[in-house]
Order: structure tokens, then C-alpha cells, then sequence
């Protein structure tokens, strides 16, 4: 009589006939605002972070600008100001004192009354996307919202959102939680508000990698998007003006940085969206 199996290859045999995770479908849909839809290519934070630090008499560059982009704005900040090459700017001109969160609270209610006067303008959705939206609604998918956005600050958009037909099942705000970013909790408290059950038929789209990883900690299904994402960082108009081959190689640089952070799928944009919740459901 042959010997048993041992328990480890009993259970890797089970998880080879067990069925896709998504064959059931998708349940739950987890959307980030700037970048993925709405303000094509998330212009809107950048510029308002710029006009902060510059009003600071502090020279950042772009791509410091973006590297906490995603995050909750007073995180931001914070991980602005602790570069040393910036610290360094900031105590030259405070007689040598470090920042405090004072200052950070400071500049964070600078940022949010920029924002506020820019957004019901710059964060209209991205083409298509509200009504990719509305077709996974009507296949039952429950549809929800996340932001770095404190939230008078997403109420705007998601006006916006609503105003185009997008359907608006929950949302959360980076300001009602007790971490933002890349921590997993806006999502979780969206699963949690919609009742959702199972988390590998969940996905959060974003275009940073504090929307990665905050998918990935939750155990969501994760994709990027590229073209209207903060990683190419140009309007639709800026990008018509770009020779194509120089624009093609920027999509290509954010489709590679998104994989590297770990996003199982990435698209050009969120209108994507039902073709690829098709492909998983018949994979």
C-alpha cells in the first residue's frame, strides 16, 4: 500500500485545482482620485506643492515634489522638509531651526486653500472613466473611492465625478483615518462600509506607489495606470504637444516604475477597467 502523501504536497495539489481567485468576479472596485479619475495627469497637487514651498523660499525639484505623491498631504510634507538637502535650505533661512509640525500644519493649510480655489476647474474626470465606471456598476461591482485628499478637498472631486454619471458607493478620505497611505486603511474601511468579503476579488487602482502598496497590504488586487497618472505628470494637451517617440518612452519608464512597485496589472487608464475585470474573470 503506497505511503501517504506528505501534508505539504496535499496542500499544494489542493491549491493547483482550486479555482482563479477572481473566476467569481470582482466585488469591489477601490479608486484613487488625482491621476486615475480625475485631473489627467494629477497637475493639480503639483502645482499647489510647488506654490507652497516656493512661497518657503525653498528650492525642491519635481521629482522630490513626487515622490510622496499619493500619501496624506501633512505626510508629504513632512517627508519633503526631512530631506537634508531641503532641512538644510529651511534652517538657513530660520536661524538655523529644523522644521517643526507647526510649520508643517502651516504649509498643509496653504496647500488645502490652493487646492481648494483650483480643483472645481483642473480635477474633471479622465476621458472614459465614468463610464467604465458605470458598466462595472451595472455588473454589480460596487464602486469607492480613496485620496491623499483630506476630505473638503475630495468632496470636490467626487462632485465632479458625480456630476459625469460615476457612481459613488463609499468613499474615504486620507483625513479619517489614522494612517494614510501607504498604510492599507482607507481601503480596508471601504471593504469594511460596502460589506465586501473577500479581498483577492477586490482591486485599488492608482497611479503612485503609495496606491500599490497600500493595495498590496490590504491583499487587494492591484493596478496602475499610466497615461493620465502623476508618473507621465502632463495634461492631455501637454502630451498632443510632445513628439511621439518622447512620449511613448515616458509611458514606457511609468509602466516599468508602477511594475516595479508591485502592481499585478497596469493599464493606460482607468477606462481600461472593464475589458480587464473580463480577462481575469476568464483567465
Amino acid at each position: 500500500m503506497p505511503s501517504p502523501l506528505p501534508a505539504y504536497l496535499l496542500v499544494a495539489l489542493a491549491a493547483c485545482t482550486m479555482p482563479p481567485r477572481t473566476e467569481r468576479g470582482i466585488e469591489l472596485v477601490v479608486c484613487d482620485l488625482a491621476g486615475t479619475t480625475v485631473d489627467y495627469g494629477s497637475v493639480t497637487p503639483a502645482i499647489c506643492f510647488r506654490e507652497v514651498f516656493r512661497r518657503h523660499s525653498l528650492d525642491v525639484t519635481d521629482a522630490e515634489l513626487a515622490g510622496p505623491m499619493g500619501k496624506r498631504k501633512d505626510d508629504h510634507i513632512r517627508e519633503v522638509l526631512a530631506i537634508p538637502r531641503i532641512t538644510a535650505q529651511w534652517q538657513a533661512r530660520h536661524g538655523g531651526a529644523a522644521p517643526g509640525e507647526a510649520d508643517v500644519q502651516a504649509m498643509l493649510r496653504e496647500f488645502v486653500q490652493l487646492d481648494h480655489d483650483l480643483l472645481p476647474t483642473t480635477s474633471l474626470p479622465v476621458p472614459g472613466v465614468p463610464e467604465a465606471l458605470r458598466v462595472l456598476h451595472a455588473d454589480g461591482v460596487k464602486i469607492a473611492y480613496t485620496s491623499g485628499y483630506p476630505r473638503e478637498l475630495m468632496d470636490i472631486c467626487l462632485a465632479n465625478l458625480r456630476a459625469a454619471g460615476a457612481p459613488v458607493d463609499a468613499s474615504c478620505a486620507a483625513d479619517e483615518v489614522p494612517s494614510g497611505r501607504p498604510a492599507p486603511h482607507m481601503l480596508l474601511r471601504c471593504l469594511i462600509e460596502l460589506d465586501g468579503r473577500d479581498v483577492s476579488r477586490c482591486i485599488a487602482i492608482g497611479d503612485t506607489e503609495a496606491d500599490i502598496r497600500a493595495g498590496k497590504s490590504a491583499g487587494f488586487v492591484t493596478v496602475g495606470v499610466v497615461q493620465s497618472g502623476m508618473l507621465v505628470g502632463l495634461t492631455r494637451e501637454e502630451q498632443l504637444r510632445l513628439p511621439p517617440h518622447e512620449l511613448q518612452q515616458r509611458f514606457a519608464a511609468a509602466r516599468a516604475r508602477l511594475r516595479t512597485f508591485g502592481a499585478d496589472h497596469v493599464l493606460d487608464d482607468a477606462s481600461q477597467l472593464p475589458q480587464l475585470i473580463v480577462s481575469l474573470r476568464h483567465r
